[in-house]
């Protein structure tokens, strides 16, 4: 336990300074030794040359420094010793401004004896204590969080390659053997090539999601017209939308919008590739697009299995244990956790509607200015 506190007091008043140093006099359970200068400067010169101040007792009005401007200099100065700030007005949103600012507590003048300045001291002392653990613990976790991406990063460099050699070692011999190869060993090279590129694209999922994670998702801002990159996505995916039979209809209106291009075509392909995971064979999947009031909104529509509602509960979390689609295709549960978080670093939102048997659209709304 803390037996004695050293404290600076600031403050240009002498009588306010005496009445003070006299109520803490009386403190024994901690004693409290008080240093007292008359501005901010000696102040500020005080704890640049002296070591072991434990709080600082902070007059609000000094010839020097007045109002937010002496809390934002001490606190910058030392952030790592609590301030307790002296106020003449008994205006508890004043004060709790000046809290906002980095002080720990506060006290009206004139209304406090000894007991009620060193409770205050003891509870900045204790809430800044608490703060710097709490900063160390965050610290931890981001350095915990960094290490396992860049594992991560590394893990998903090292697979990548031989997964990719995989297939095109795949393609290779069916290219050059051909019509020798038997039915049974064209149906195991199928299963082979299907498996990589599955592999390699949870592998793309897994970095997206650890880029995610690590909070550094970049929007670049530029003008474009989701429509034209909608038109594109589409053409991405005809080859999986052909193999089911599937067609892709657009509809709505040039949509000029200002945002991460990239991203957002990231965001369309993974919902129109997920509308032809879970749509039947010979289906139609319907996209639309139109400005509403400040959003552009963008719809993908379906008509294939639905979303149960308990999968519908946890289907924009990572790893979301989702349906296989109704070719028995499987998914990584990463892809919507991404677009959720793509959207959200526009300020916009994404929202689903489903009905087992009838058919999904979600519904992404950003807005067609962003501020950089």
């Amino acid at each position: 336990m803390v037996t004695t506190v050293r404290a600076l007091l600031i403050e240009d008043s002498q009588a306010d300074a005496t009445l003070i140093k006299i109520n803490l006099s009386e403190c024994i359970k901690p004693m409290i030794h008080v240093d007292h200068r008359t501005t901010m400067s000696q102040g500020l010169e005080f704890l640049k040359t002296q070591t072991g101040i434990d709080v600082v007792l902070l007059d609000l009005s000094l010839p020097d420094a007045t109002g937010e401007q002496t809390v934002t200099m001490v606190q910058e100065a030392t952030p790592h010793i609590p301030i307790v700030i002296m106020t003449g007005h008994d205006d508890p949103e004043y004060a709790e401004k000046m809290l906002s600012l980095g002080a720990q507590d506060y006290i009206v003048k004139g209304s406090f004896d000894g007991s009620t300045v060193s409770r205050a001291i003891r509870y900045s002392i204790t809430r800044m204590q608490q703060s710097i653990e709490r900063d160390v613990i965050l610290r931890e976790l981001r350095e915990a969080v960094d290490s396992k991406n860049r594992m991560l990063g590394i893990l998903a460099h090292d697979l990548r390659n031989p997964l990719g050699a995989i297939s095109g070692w795949v393609e290779l011999v069916e290219m050059l053997e051909g019509d020798k190869i038997s039915e049974l060993v064209k149906k195991q090279n199928v299963a082979i090539a299907e498996s990589a590129d599955s592999m390699i694209s949870l592998i793309k999922d897994v970095l997206d999601v650890a880029v995610v994670d690590a909070g550094i998702i970049n929007i670049r801002h530029q003008e474009f017209d989701l429509y034209s990159e909608i038109e594109k996505a589409r053409e991405e995916l005809r080859a999986p939308a052909s193999q089911k039979n599937i067609k892709i209809g657009i509809a709505g209106e040039v949509t000029h919008i200002s945002g991460d291009k990239s991203k957002i075509r990231q965001v369309v392909g993974n919902l129109v590739a997920n509308a032809i995971k879970f749509s039947h064979e010979n289906g139609e999947i319907e996209i639309y697009v139109n400005t509403i009031g400040d959003n552009a909104q963008l719809r993908v529509s379906d008509h294939g299995i639905g979303i149960p509602s308990n999968v519908k509960e946890q289907l924009f979390k990572p790893f979301c244990n989702g349906q296989k689609g109704t070719a028995g295709e499987h998914t990584s549960g990463l892809g919507l956790y991404i677009c959720m978080m793509i959207v959200s670093a526009h300020n916009g939102t994404i929202d689903v509607d489903s009905t087992i048997g009838g058919g999904t659209t979600f519904i992404v709304n950003v807005p067609v200015r962003m501020n950089s």
